[in-house]
Order: structure tokens, then sequence, then C-alpha cells
């Protein structure tokens, strides 16, 4: 029951949940101060929305992981 509930939910939940989670990833983001080259582990990562973001910061030289 509650896979067949994600399933349905998982085409619109991107565009549903992102402007709502928005603000709260850029603090995360903001106040985490990623450099290039950096290991970033992202529990409970969802989309994978900071995990992109972060791996954009830490560049090639780094590594990210997301788990959710």
């Amino acid at each position: 029951m509650q896979r067949q509930g994600w399933d349905r939910a998982a085409a619109d939940y991107e565009a549903l949940w992102q402007p709502q989670l928005a603000p709260a990833q850029a603090a995360l983001l903001d106040s985490a101060a990623l450099r290039p080259g950096e290991r970033v582990l992202d529990v409970a990562c969802g989309t994978g929305q900071v995990s992109f973001a972060a791996a954009r910061a830490v560049g090639a030289a780094g590594h990210v992981s997301g788990v959710d």
C-alpha cells in the first residue's frame, strides 16, 4: 500500500515540493560552506536536490554520496 502511494506521487513530487523546500535547502548549503575537493554524505536525500548542489560545489575533486 505504501509503495503504491509513493509510485502515484512520484511524477509530481519534485514540482510540488521543490518550491517549499528551496529556502531550507539554500540555508543548509550556505551554512555547510562546501569547498572543492570535500566529501559529503547527504542522509535522507530524497530526490537529491541538495546532493546535486553539493556535487557542483565540491567539483570533480570532491565526492558526494546520497542515501534516502
